[in-house]
């Protein structure tokens, strides 16, 4: 997976690593702050024509690193983070 990060594009850089247990899908990482909102969404097919799907909504930053585990027995799928600000 390669990171990639465009300054005010609401995209974050995300890492992933797999779960050593085997029994979920990959871990995905990535940097939070306070007063952000970040929303994990998926695609199955990047060529497709079907929309961005959310996994998580208006997960709060905590100026940590976030971690979220995927849903295990997808073959392939691709994963972005959005963030905005609270309101």
């Amino acid at each position: 997976m390669r990171e990639r990060y465009l300054p005010d594009s609401g995209c974050v850089p995300l890492s992933h690593r797999q779960d050593p247990g085997g029994q979920a899908g990959a871990i995905l990482l990535f940097d939070s702050a306070t007063g952000r909102l970040y929303d994990v969404l998926y695609k199955d097919d990047l060529l497709g024509t079907n929309d961005w799907l959310p996994l998580t909504n208006d997960w709060p930053g905590d100026g940590g690193t976030m971690e979220f585990t995927a849903p295990a027995g997808a073959t392939q799928r691709f994963y972005r983070v959005e963030v905005r600000l609270e309101e």
